[in-house]
């Protein structure tokens, strides 16, 4: 969106007077510059959102309870690391990040949607596992409790 924009400034702006003021824009033609712009913004969302998902995530009760098998070791590292109550769903973060910075500074062809499309695909099959996966293990606690 970002370079398609740049480009049609510089196109409107091309032999008058913002023609110099426009012209650093033509950074945005070199993929290494849209490249490293997007490992920013992808960071900075990741920041931006990572707090919030997380506490969604564990609000949402999308968690691991499971007997953890190094638990049971009895190694105080086993203890201290262990993923009991590490909330899931994080991909979703890395795929938004992934998506928004995708739609900002790629140049679009079809390859880029076929990937984008595909990423959302699997995205959606990774949440209804665990959305399964964390609904029949409730299932299982409440017929053990009654």
């Amino acid at each position: 969106m970002l370079y398609y924009l740049s480009q049609k400034l510089l196109e409107w702006s091309a032999g008058t007077a913002w023609a110099g003021v426009f012209s650093p824009l033509r950074l945005f033609r070199y993929i290494t510059f849209r490249s490293g712009c997007a490992a920013l913004t992808a960071l900075l969302i990741s920041w931006w959102l990572g707090a919030r998902v997380i506490a969604w995530s564990s609000s949402s009760n999308f968690g691991q309870d499971y007997a953890d098998k190094a638990e049971t070791g009895g190694s105080l590292a086993a203890r201290l690391f262990s993923k009991k109550g590490t909330p899931t769903m994080g991909g979703i973060l890395i795929v938004l990040a992934l998506n928004v910075t995708t739609l900002l500074w790629a140049q679009w062809n079809t390859l880029v949607q076929l990937t984008l499309l595909s990423v959302v695909v699997l995205t959606g099959l990774g949440f209804y596992d665990d959305y399964a996966k964390n609904h029949s293990a409730e299932r299982r606690l409440e017929h053990a409790r009654t």
